[in-house]
């Protein structure tokens, strides 16, 4: 794809061809007495000049001087068998005259400074999961670039769906730039795209290696006439490039000789009010130093989100949890991205004011971006603990969450919320595990308490049921507990967490004090059920509940509310299923549905019908056929016939209606309508510090 035959190389092969040819005559003239020709070869010998020697001075000295450059300083020094600019864009992409002047560009710079350079913008899609590194050194080694036998170069790799530019140094390069001053010639190249396009943050990226290594290094050591030669072969191709002639893409641009601290530069520098960027962001990003703030406020509500008391109670839980875990969570909300994309942002934010616990600056920070044009938020993680915690399945679920409060405009419970989902993934591995779970594991795997009269029979921790519900709920599990000396209970949660969802139900029976005297008698019915899933259910009994729970009663149980659960009547369902155990366990069983009973009479009649047709063929192949009369007269019996009045009589009515069959219903939890979340498992900041996160816009 970008293998080129340059007009330069076509030139020199063929001028080494006619030296090749015009030695190789030389040499036939000497063997030719030895060898014996053809009858026409020798009839032609005497009409070629005597010996081929004669002929060497005039072209090879007309020849030599051409050649000189080329075959002395760089023969075997590089190769130029591939375009030193390309791109896998197509249509979109590079002009063939554009092509031309920046392969020219790049080789006059290899001959000036005796370092390859290599442009290459791509897609996202070329990475192939990979990551510009990667890419940049496979494509620099697959192309045979560099000076010498150590490669030496600089590789260039755009990704242009993401604006990312990096800038590799291999061999002696790596000395020849700093990798500060090649990290600020990515940030300066990038801004040329606006006025020329994919030409201009390549064409710039050559020009800012130029100037630096000029200022700091000198031209380098190609012959005058080479490097004459090359540039005026770049002027000449630049001319078609659609870029004013008088104009120099980096007019103007003083890039810095060193951002050495020792002479004066201060790397720690705010671009302070006034600025394009916020105040507190960086002037030098790539270079900024890293360091702790324990007294930096973990609230910065700059976009006006919660209150005053509000952002006091956050702030005073996120400090307890700092303590508590050893973790950094930040929330920070703006107006603007200032141009950056929101992970961005977010992860600047936090590596440049001081956030993150330890050498890993273990955290996490929530930003919340409240532009009209794009409002949404990003979750960004730091550290190998918090970002291997965050998989991209468990951020659909707290995004799932989250997405709930901002959607309806509940910022400071969705936060709170949020907060304390981040709590618990660090503690236990997911964001469900409720607070009683955590603390039974921390006691030494504790099975249960003493029970406990007043623990509360109807637990919403899902939030299914409104404030009145649960009270009409609590009051019909009250009584029914009463009546029959055990305990109805109810409890709903967002998930099982890590935990398998039987043990789950078990565990928060017995921890939390359910169950009359010595055997613990009751019953709970567990419901599991968070934002996009459908609901699943569980049953515990103990004591006297396990001797009246069958397996025929449970699954019945189950069957007469699981239906009201899946279509959100969550009240009536579990209404319901207090009423049946009311009944079973006043009678022993749970009563059939009236589903059944209408199966049933179904399925009775079917039998009836079959049986009365099978015994009317038996009986008529038992009857004897009669013999047929010639007039219908003669089956009258005389004096017999009488006429009533009649009416019609229907005996049946069908009715018929369309089937409209339920929505689907995912089983065990249901699958999430999450995915709608953007996630990253790896990517960089401004400082260049790794990090991984989700975000979704609402």
């Amino acid at each position: 794809m970008f293998k080129k035959t340059n007009r330069r190389t076509v030139f020199v092969r063929l001028a080494a061809l006619l030296l090749l040819s015009l030695l190789l005559s030389g040499t036939a003239s000497v063997l030719m007495p030895a060898l014996p020709l053809p009858g026409p070869l020798t009839a032609l010998m005497p009409a070629l000049p005597g010996p081929a020697a004669d002929l060497m001075p005039a072209p090879a000295a007309d020849l030599m001087p051409a050649l000189a450059g080329p075959l002395t300083a760089y023969a075997g020094e590089w190769k130029e068998d591939y375009y030193r600019a390309s791109d896998t864009l197509g249509e979109n992409g590079l002009s063939d005259a554009q092509t031309e002047s920046l392969d020219e560009t790049c080789i006059t710079f290899m001959k000036d400074f005796h370092a390859d350079l290599s442009l290459l913008a791509v897609k996202t899609d070329d990475l192939e999961g990979g990551t510009l590194s990667d890419l940049a050194r496979g494509y620099y080694d697959d192309c045979g670039f560099g000076w010498s036998e150590n490669r030496d170069g600089f590789q260039m790799v755009w990704n242009v769906d993401t604006d990312e530019i990096l800038i590799e140094a291999y061999g002696a390069a790596v000395d020849m730039v700093p990798a500060d001053t090649l990290r600020w010639i990515e940030k300066t190249a990038l801004p040329y795209k606006e006025e020329y396009g994919l030409f201009g943050p390549m064409y710039a990226t050559a020009r800012l290696l130029r100037i630096h290594l000029e200022k700091n290094s000198g031209a380098g050591t190609a012959s005058e006439a080479v490097g004459a030669e090359a540039a005026d072969e770049g002027a000449g191709a630049q001319a078609d490039v659609d870029l004013p002639e008088d104009v120099d893409p980096v007019e103007g641009v003083d890039l810095p000789e060193s951002v050495d601290p020792a002479q004066g530069v201060d790397l720690s520098a705010r671009v302070g009010e006034g600025a394009a960027m916020p105040a507190w962001y960086p002037v030098y990003p790539e270079d900024f130093p890293k360091y702790h703030d324990e007294t930096a406020p973990r609230v910065v509500d700059t976009a006006d989100l919660f209150t005053s008391d509000q952002e006091d109670v956050m702030e005073a839980r996120l400090a307890q949890l700092r303590e508590e875990l050893s973790k950094d969570i930040v929330i920070f909300t703006d107006i603007s991205t200032y141009g950056l994309e929101r992970k961005i942002y977010a992860a600047d934010f936090y590596d440049f004011n001081g956030y993150g616990i330890g050498d890993e600056y273990e955290g996490v920070i929530l930003f919340i971006c409240m532009d009209p044009e794009d409002r949404g938020w990003w979750a960004c993680c730091t550290g190998p603990e918090t970002m291997g915690l965050y998989t991209e399945t468990i951020a659909n679920e707290i995004d799932d969450l989250l997405y709930e409060y901002m959607i309806n405009g509940k910022y400071y419970e969705g936060v709170s919320d949020w907060i304390e989902n981040f709590r618990r993934l660090y503690l236990t591995g997911s964001p469900y595990t409720p607070d009683w779970a955590i603390a039974a594991a921390a006691e030494d795997g504790a099975k249960g308490r003493a029970p406990d009269p007043d623990a509360p029979r109807i637990v919403d921790d899902a939030k299914l049921l409104t404030e009145e519900e649960r009270a009409l709920l609590t009051e019909q599990a009250d009584q029914l507990s009463q009546k029959y000396n055990l305990d109805i209970v109810v409890y709903t949660a967002l998930s099982a967490g890590s935990m398998e969802r039987q043990a789950f139900s078990d565990l928060f029976y017995s921890y939390n004090g359910y169950g009359y005297g010595d055997a613990r008698d009751g019953i709970l019915l567990t419901i599991f059920k968070r934002p996009y899933y459908s609901p699943s259910l569980c049953m515990t009994a103990s004591g006297s509940g396990k001797n009246r729970l069958t397996s025929v009663n449970e699954s019945r149980l189950l069957d007469r509310c699981e239906s009201l659960l899946d279509a959100g009547a969550y009240y009536k369902g579990i209404s319901q299923w207090m009423d049946h155990t009311d009944h079973m366990l006043r009678t022993g069983r749970v009563p059939r549905s009236f589903g059944f009973w209408i199966f049933a009479a179904i399925l009775s009649v079917l039998a009836g019908t079959i049986w009365g047709i099978f015994s009317l063929v038996k009986a008529e192949e038992r009857m004897d056929t009669p013999a047929i009369k010639k007039d219908a007269a003669d089956y009258l019996v005389r004096g017999s016939l009488k006429v009533n009045k009649v009416r019609d009589e229907f005996l049946h009515m069908r009715k018929t209606s369309a089937y409209i069959p339920p929505e689907d219903k995912s089983s065990g939890g249901g699958s999430s309508s999450g995915g709608r979340s953007s996630y990253s498992g790896s990517y960089k900041g401004s400082s260049g510090t790794k990090h991984s996160g989700s975000g979704r816009n609402f």
